[in-house]
């Protein structure tokens, strides 16, 4: 069994429908725990059973969506690099996802062949080994209740083992992308087929398809009944490139790519990483083709002394590649300062602060202490939208040398030199 990584798609509207069996200390906790020791990576693990006991082979488990540990959520729940990873069990049904953020409790999808999927509520890895029981799938369903797939490569070839989600649907009331209550994911079968129930009002359903060692296909409104649709699923496009640093290449560096198109309706597959080898050569294979991306270092998790600033450029079309060529790292910034509360206020426990850099998709938290000061390294000169998500407070305007951009909550800031006594000042909330 070995971990594999994929697009990360939405999750969140999926419902219940397996029953889950807690072994040892295991729960399915939505309490803050103890924070993990430092360097700590932790990984989910355990084994799917099916209604007589018995171990599924082959079934798949994806991290569907995360949350902090302690302290509020700021980002999207399925944004979190952990999303993208997922895993099939063995011949026993036991399966393990490790290397995952410490700082996260996880939501995890279990799809198999035949079976009712099931999603977790969000789970502490840190707790045990979990034991997962899914029921049969329904089978029978009305044709007009039904979509039925078949999975293919670009020479026709079934794709066995590939996420199909629901991503947007119609009824003859509205249209909509996103969130789909009623409709669960499911899995490709060795010949490549996949079934989906639909509720009854539904006149079709958009899907998003992730498969191993394919860049993922999204598919506008697929109508139940007894055609069963074809689908290609594009191998993607390759890129390759050099990352150095005065004429040396810069090893174990992590870079990213993400699309820029990020229109719903798109497959949109978000940041991607890899890792530079001792020569300063990375790599990504499966890209969604022929579009603009962005390439840059990823300052969450992990900052780095060198950095790769933001670069635009287009991916080929499929099955080609494109050799990006020897680019070259900086020296990493420092931002660091204070988060001045009004007097006689503190903040919130587990404070935090967000930087976010657009085109790149990076998702950035900053820790705050009790005595508001922050501070983080890596960044690239860019410019940063600072985010403070306190509901008992707001930037104080008049006090901000800063313009702001949206609202009363955050500001925007050009990092060009070191920044050591960034002062962000507070007031409360107004009453409404």
């Amino acid at each position: 069994m070995h971990l594999r990584t994929r697009a990360e798609r939405r999750a969140a509207h999926l419902t219940i429908i397996a029953s889950v069996v807690v072994m040892g200390s295991v729960a399915l906790a939505n309490e803050d725990t103890a924070l993990v020791p430092s360097g700590v990576r932790p990984a989910i693990k355990g084994v799917v059973i099916d209604s007589a006991g018995r171990g599924i082979a082959e079934a798949r488990v994806d991290i569907a969506t995360a949350t902090p540990r302690v302290g509020r959520g700021m980002f999207c729940p399925s944004c979190y690099r952990d999303c993208a990873k997922w895993t099939e069990t063995d011949q026993d049904g036991k399966f393990e996802i490790t290397d995952l953020d410490p700082t996260l409790r996880f939501q995890v999808l279990f799809t198999a062949v035949g079976k009712a999927a099931h999603v977790t509520n969000h789970i502490d890895p840190l707790l045990g080994s979990l034991t997962i029981k899914l029921n049969d799938a329904p089978t029978n369903l009305p044709p007009e209740h039904t979509v039925r797939g078949l999975l293919v490569n670009e020479q026709g070839v079934p794709i066995r083992g590939a996420l199909v989600d629901p991503e947007g649907a119609k009824t003859a009331d509205r249209r909509w992308w996103g969130r789909v209550d009623g409709v669960v994911a499911t899995v490709s079968d060795r010949d490549g087929r996949f079934v989906m129930a639909l509720p009854a009002s539904f006149q079709g359903v958009d899907l998003e398809v992730a498969a191993d060692g394919y860049a993922g296909v999204a598919v506008a409104l697929v109508a139940p009944g007894e055609q069963e649709h074809r689908i290609v699923v594009p191998a993607g496009a390759r890129v390759v490139g050099v990352l150095e640093y005065e004429g040396k290449p810069v090893a174990a560096s992590r870079i990213a790519v993400v699309q820029v198109n990020r229109n719903a309706g798109k497959h949109f597959i978000k940041a991607v990483e890899a890792i530079t080898d001792e020569r300063g050569r990375f790599e990504f294979d499966h890209l969604p083709a022929a579009q603009p991306y962005v390439i840059f270092t990823p300052v969450m998790g992990n900052p780095t002394d060198l950095v790769l600033g933001t670069k635009k450029f287009m991916v080929p079309a499929d099955g080609q590649m494109r050799d990006l060529g020897t680019l070259t790292a900086i020296p990493g910034l420092r931002l660091a300062g204070r988060i001045d509360a009004p007097e006689g206020l503190s903040l919130p426990p587990h404070a935090k602060l967000s930087l976010h850099r657009d085109p790149a998709w990076d998702l950035i938290s900053l820790d705050v202490g009790p005595d508001g000061r922050f501070e983080t390294n890596g960044l690239a000169p860019e410019t940063y939208i600072v985010r403070l998500p306190f509901k008992e407070f707001v930037l104080d305007t008049e006090r901000l040398t800063y313009q702001m951009t949206n609202g009363n909550q955050e500001f925007g800031i050009r990092i060009t030199a070191p920044i050591d006594e960034l002062l962000i000042p507070l007031q409360p909330t107004p009453a409404k």
